[in-house]
């Protein structure tokens, strides 16, 4: 059966392919092990149509990178964003439930060894039991289920110097 899905671990240190019978197990077990140093995120996007990952063309792979369901920190604490196109512009958006988002995010969730260190309202801080129910529905259905708060965030979100300069 050709696959559907491509999950990178930790900046793509572990690239994967999967098809559609993926158990919530599934992203719950290597969610559960990240740490924030060595083992800090799970990036998912799908695949543009079933393929084997040796048919994947330049064209798919430009597709994959435009929209995608990824997360970083560790276990007990976690981001959640979306990149998609929002009337034809790539935006990445953070996802918190419903909450306060008064004032600036000061919830530090370090990553990559501190290397990227993104402030998150409490509202946006997940577990990883809670992350892998959003990666699950993401994955089983293309889309987030639920009340979610998307808060724009640029790129340089993650970037430890962008940190440092607020």
């Amino acid at each position: 059966m050709p696959q559907t899905h491509r999950p990178e671990y930790s900046g793509g240190r572990l690239t994967t392919y999967f098809g559609s019978r993926h158990t919530i197990e599934e992203f719950q077990r290597p969610l559960r092990r990240l740490n924030g140093d060595d083992r800090y995120s799970l990036n998912l996007a799908a695949l543009p149509t079933p393929a084997w990952p040796d048919e994947l063309t330049e064209a798919d792979e430009a597709a994959m990178g435009l929209q995608y369901l990824q997360c970083a920190g560790a276990a007990d604490a976690l981001s959640v964003e979306i990149h998609m196109g929002v009337d034809g512009v790539s935006r990445l958006f953070t996802l918190g439930r419903p909450g306060d988002y008064d004032g600036d995010p000061e919830v530090i969730i370090p990553f990559q060894r501190g290397n990227h260190a993104p402030r998150a309202y409490p509202a946006e801080v997940f577990t990883a039991d809670e992350a892998a129910q959003i990666f699950f529905t993401y994955y089983k259905t293309g889309s987030l289920d639920g009340d979610y708060h998307l808060r724009e965030v640029g790129l340089d979100a993650f970037d430890k110097s962008h940190e440092a300069s607020r």
